[in-house]
């Protein structure tokens, strides 16, 4: 088998596409008999909103009856 040379090229997928898939063949590039061509997808999608603390999260307490001191391993009361 011949040694062949693999590159990772970037292209957004528009009417400029062949274009650019045709410098790549004057450049030698070609699909091989037996080496599948490859695609990658490179997908996004917009996260969602951050929800504003005033939408029904609510309130931070402290329970005060739920706090203890703890020294040297012993509760202090």
């Amino acid at each position: 088998m011949a040694e062949i040379e693999h590159v990772v090229r970037t292209f957004t997928v528009d009417d400029n596409l062949q274009a650019e898939i045709e410098k790549l063949q004057a450049d030698g590039f070609q699909t091989i008999p037996g080496i599948p061509p490859v695609i990658v997808y490179h997908l996004m999608r917009q996260k969602s909103q951050p929800v504003a603390a005033s939408a029904g999260l609510g309130k931070l307490s402290i329970d005060d009856s739920k706090v203890m001191i703890i020294r040297d391993g012993k509760m202090v009361q």
